[in-house]
């Protein structure tokens, strides 16, 4: 929402994008909004579908007061189809966030299970809103 698009276009391609995500308040308030700024790979091919992502510092996206802003190293999903039943497919997700701040290590592994558990309950909900799946 921050990103010139315009000054972007200039050096990504259709398939590459920057994306400024940013991320609710947790744990009852003890973990403060983050927001991560990413540079995202697109790729499908007649096997699978990837997204591939790592962090970037990027001017358009400056750092704000209501958010920490965190990290993700080398990152992405991998969702690989299965030819021989077109409704389903095999998803794999590997993150390695650093969500930064002054947070005690079992606060953020306690914190980051629910938050996957929740991103993939949303995913799901907007693909059947989308009706790319069914119930």
């Amino acid at each position: 929402q921050w990103i010139d698009y315009e000054k972007a276009a200039n050096f990504l391609k259709p398939d590459l994008r920057i994306n400024r995500a940013c991320t609710a308040s947790a744990m009852l308030g003890l973990i403060s909004p983050r927001d991560f700024v990413d540079l995202i790979l697109v790729r499908e091919t007649d096997e699978c579908f990837s997204t591939n992502a790592i962090s970037i510092e990027y001017p358009e996206c400056p750092e704000v007061k209501d958010h920490v802003r965190g990290w993700n190293w080398s990152c992405g999903m991998i969702c690989v189809k299965y030819p021989d039943d077109p409704n389903k497919c095999k998803l794999v997700s590997l993150i390695q966030p650093d969500i930064k701040g002054m947070l005690p290590k079992n606060v953020v592994e306690s914190a980051i299970p629910g938050s996957m558990v929740e991103f993939f309950t949303k995913l799901e909900e907007a693909l059947k809103k989308d009706g790319k799946i069914s119930s």
